[in-house]
């Protein structure tokens, strides 16, 4: 069973480019051996798999490879959900964007947005989940693609002019014609980087939006909390937690209960509430993302023992190799030993 949902409205929007009539949206839909029905799911995701035949189609019958690049310079805000409302509304452009990095998760938890300001740019990240980026590639390259391309059609669209980034770095592989990326995002571009992101100039994401109104953003951002709060289930709320502190142990991030609770839009307190009614706690929730990464790290035999100590927060290799024997009952070295083929 599968972890994570794509978001509808995303494939939506590509299959909607793709296709000018309803005869060849029928078409397209037939070559995927789907059903209309799948494109109006009361849940509003899909199934990876799913968004992996239609985007497939899609991209067949567009004969584009980066056909989620050319609806994204044509998207409008609804390809965010609310959230894109709370975005028009802003004061600013760098405002918008943190509301879509806050509330994402209000409609997707298959792609992480984040805002950071590092190396003189305002740089606004896409990580998409890992295993759909792995598992489905053409699907996942599309939807990360297309919301690459939205964010800078806001941000041109919202400034009344053309916004020209620093930088877009895009996660996937170079493709075979990327003059294509270039001619459509005129900027400088790297590609295979570890994540999809877009460096804008300080200066252009803090000027004045004309479309800002208090009113309305106070009203969006008090819907959105309440949208937010009872979106976990039991499942989600547990999968959601254990995907941010990986992410987390993976960037070296700050794994402390304060900054993820104000990741998942929660307090302290109704964090180890909810932790406390699942049979588990927090530190308990830590140790065992620990445990898997560093697994995986030293199954790889990528790093030596100090350097997975350190990715994991860990100042001495002599903690971090008591606390490996204690997950797995072996030392590192035994157990990349035992684990190779």
């Amino acid at each position: 069973m599968n972890r994570y949902t794509i978001y509808s409205g995303w494939v939506r929007e590509v299959l909607f480019s793709v296709c000018k009539t309803e005869e060849e949206l029928r078409k397209l839909l037939k070559v995927a051996r789907l059903k209309p029905e799948v494109l109006h799911m009361p849940s509003g995701q899909l199934a990876p798999e799913t968004a992996e035949q239609l985007l497939k189609a899609a991209q067949r019958q567009a004969g584009e490879e980066c056909v989620g690049l050319v609806c994204g310079q044509k998207a409008s805000v609804p390809l965010w959900d609310i959230v894109g409302w709370l975005m028009q509304v802003s004061p600013t452009l760098e405002v918008a964007f943190e509301g879509l990095c806050q509330y994402h998760r209000c409609f997707s938890h298959s792609i992480m947005f984040r805002l950071s300001e590092r190396n003189g740019c305002v740089v606004l990240e896409l990580q998409p989940e890992p295993d759909w980026q792995e598992m489905y590639p053409v699907s996942c390259r599309q939807v990360v693609e297309l919301n690459l391309a939205a964010a800078l059609h806001f941000a041109s669209a919202q400034l009344k002019q053309p916004v020209s980034p620093q930088l877009v770095t895009i996660s996937f592989p170079k493709p075979p014609q990327p003059w294509q990326y270039e001619s459509r995002l005129k900027c400088p571009l790297k590609f295979g980087t570890d994540v999809c992101s877009i460096h804008f100039k300080p200066h252009e994401v803090r000027r004045p939006l004309a479309g800002y109104s208090a009113a309305m953003y106070s009203l969006a951002k008090k819907l959105l909390d309440d949208m937010l709060q009872p979106n976990y289930d039991v499942t989600s709320f547990i999968e959601v937690l254990r995907r941010e502190l990986q992410e987390r142990i993976r960037e070296n991030g700050p794994c402390t209960i304060v900054p993820v609770a104000d990741a998942l839009c929660l307090s302290v307190r109704s964090l180890q509430r909810r932790l406390s009614q699942q049979g588990t706690s927090f530190q308990k929730e830590v140790e065992a993302q620990k445990k898997q990464v560093a697994q995986r790290l030293i199954q790889a035999n990528r790093y030596n023992v100090s350097e997975v100590a350190g990715m994991l927060g860990y100042s001495d290799c002599s903690a971090f190799r008591k606390a490996f024997r204690k997950w797995t009952g072996y030392n590192p070295k035994a157990f990349a030993l035992q684990r190779q083929p």
